[in-house]
């Protein structure tokens, strides 16, 4: 029903700058994320139906749909279903935002 709700945090090149220039002067080790799958760890709050997907659609079913367990990418609640869940887990681990860029 929110179709046209999106929520699309962005690094900026200032963010990516400061963090690799912080993990060269501390010696840290920078792994790159790969998001496509990473919004696989989202849940939804929501229900969300799909139509079933091509070459899986059950015979004699084919008015049915899927109800999604978990955030899909491409979907426009899983970047917002997996910022939720790594900020809960990041501020656990006593992390704070940065207020002058949020994506930091």
């Amino acid at each position: 029903m929110d179709f046209q709700k999106t929520f699309d945090p962005i690094a900026k090149w200032s963010t990516i700058s400061c963090l690799v220039s912080l993990a060269t002067q501390h010696g840290w080790e920078v792994l790159h994320m790969d998001v496509k799958s990473t919004f696989l760890n989202g849940q939804n709050k929501e229900d969300v139906y799909v139509k079933q997907p091509f070459g899986f659609i059950v015979p004699n079913l084919e008015h049915k749909v899927c109800k999604l367990k978990k955030a899909l990418y491409g979907l426009c609640q899983s970047p917002q279903a997996w910022h939720e869940r790594i900020d809960v887990f990041l501020q656990k681990t006593s992390l704070v935002f940065c207020l002058a860029d949020l994506s930091l």
